[in-house]
């Protein structure tokens, strides 16, 4: 039972240290954006950030999760660990390439004139760059480079959903995602 006993996790102020990184990445990266105001993308099917548009939007993304969870739970029986590993790698460089493309060309049109080729191809560059260097960490080896990875995708996905998505729309998302979660540890139970 003492082994046992020792095996438990025990919270300390250390943890939370991902997290305040992460707030303070979040932060540091959102003013620049606040400053420029950015044009707002259109990440969700149905606009407005009314209850009614909010909870259509939570329906269609909670069904995409659970449909999406499915698929990989039934590779996941089938053996295709590996096809997952690349689908997720690939998911993510192509997440990290998306969201440094937006946060770059929205800066850089603040600055210059993005209608010439030139600085088309400037962004693009960029993040590509951005897009490699967080693959790199986030796949390489060491804890500390790995946080710093997973900090910087959080901190320009939050910066990027938080400039695109309605408040309304983010509470019932996050309320719907609540349900769906608690819905699943029930069927795991």
């Amino acid at each position: 039972m003492a082994e046992s006993e020792s095996k438990v996790f025990k919270p300390r102020p250390k943890h939370l240290l991902p997290v305040v990184l992460g707030l303070l990445a979040t932060g540091i990266l959102a003013y620049p954006i606040s400053l420029v105001r950015a044009p707002q993308a259109q990440v969700t099917p149905f606009v407005g950030d009314t209850v009614t548009s909010a909870s259509l939007n939570a329906v269609v993304f909670v069904f995409a999760l659970g449909a999406s969870a499915t698929v990989m739970f039934l590779l996941i029986r089938r053996g295709r660990m590996r096809f997952i590993r690349r689908l997720v790698k690939g998911a993510l460089v192509l997440v990290s390439f998306a969201v440094a493309f937006w946060y770059s060309t929205s800066i850089l049109a603040s600055v210059v004139d993005l209608s010439t080729d030139l600085w088309t191809i400037v962004s693009l560059i960029l993040s590509l760059g951005i897009a490699a260097a967080i693959g790199l960490t986030i796949f390489g080896k060491g804890q500390i480079r790995q946080l710093s990875g997973v900090t910087a995708l959080g901190a320009l996905t939050g910066v990027f959903l938080g400039y695109s998505i309605g408040p309304v729309t983010a509470l019932v998302l996050v309320g719907a995602l609540a349900i769906f979660r608690g819905q699943c540890t029930l069927m795991v139970s």
